[in-house]
């Protein structure tokens, strides 16, 4: 599946509108390229986390939105 910028910001909301608490995470490769306009596409979405519980309850949440 290819996503541009619209649908990854429409995703994001998404999943920020579900998170129940503040998390960080980096948004890296082509994904960070799109919102420096320096892709149009992107294959997938790269997120880094800063530990493994919110990368567990990022997946967690993923899930629940199917």
């Amino acid at each position: 599946m290819v996503v541009g910028l619209t649908d990854q910001q429409s995703l994001f909301g998404i999943l920020g509108k579900k998170l129940e608490k503040k998390m960080t995470c980096f948004v890296i490769g082509g994904s960070a390229m799109l919102y420096y306009n320096a892709k149009n596409a992107t294959k997938d979405i790269d997120v880094v986390f800063d530990d493994k519980e919110n990368f567990d309850y990022f997946i967690k949440i993923l899930k629940e939105i199917n």
